[in-house]
């Protein structure tokens, strides 16, 4: 979150309020949050979202396929016993990104159901209290990794990614109403509308770990 206004965050001070986080890639899909009492706050070089009522939502986005790949910088300050999300689809039976009694966890589904499990990825880790590198990338199987180590993938055949839907920030929207709310700290958020090659993949984790000092 060092660049949520598009010029290096010159228009605002630690502790504003966010309305906007610009897209940076050009695209026009700032997430936004109109309702000054469900935007979240910026606390140096993160957001931060209070765990009740905070989130952001995109403007329709298009994906050329059922691919993509999921980047976030984070840190998890108060775990909930359930789900807490850091990204999910405004539409039920796709994907979540986020975690799941303080651990990691996503999952994945066709469109029609959930397949898999819907609790912490294994090994289950613990992403409370310091920030970590989260990724998922999607091409047809759920392939999760945690501060650069991959985790084991769900092989079902998957169909996730409806042509054009809403995305939320720091909670899931499935019925129209948000709930299960991040509460903590999101850095940076990658998505790219695409399965990335293991090349691609090992530089935008080199770039994150290197930008956000999270090299062991």
């Amino acid at each position: 979150a060092s660049n949520i206004d598009a010029a290096s965050n010159a228009t605002l001070s630690d502790g504003d309020a966010i309305s906007e986080w610009k897209d940076l890639s050009g695209a026009g899909n700032n997430a936004t949050q109109a309702s000054a009492a469900n935007q979240p706050v910026l606390t140096g070089q993160a957001i931060v979202f209070d765990g009740s009522n905070d989130y952001f939502q995109t403007p329709l986005m298009s994906y050329d396929s059922n691919e993509q790949s999921i980047y976030a910088v984070v840190e998890l300050e108060v775990a909930g016993t359930g789900w807490q999300y850091i990204l999910a689809p405004q539409l039920d039976t796709q994907y979540g990104f986020g975690a799941f009694a303080g651990k990691f966890a996503t999952f994945y589904g066709n469109g029609t159901t959930w397949e898999g499990d819907f609790y912490a990825n294994s090994p289950e880790t613990s992403i409370i209290g310091s920030t970590h590198l989260l990724a998922g990338i999607q091409d047809g199987k759920d392939k999760p990794f945690i501060n650069g180590y991959s985790q084991p993938s769900i092989d079902d055949a998957m169909d996730i990614i409806n042509p054009n839907q809403i995305t939320t920030i720091g909670a899931m929207q499935y019925s129209g109403v948000p709930s299960q709310f991040w509460d903590g700290q999101i850095s940076e958020i990658l998505l790219f509308n695409k399965d990335l090659s293991e090349q691609e993949h090992i530089k935008v984790q080199y770039y994150l770990s290197k930008k956000w000092g999270l090299e062991s």
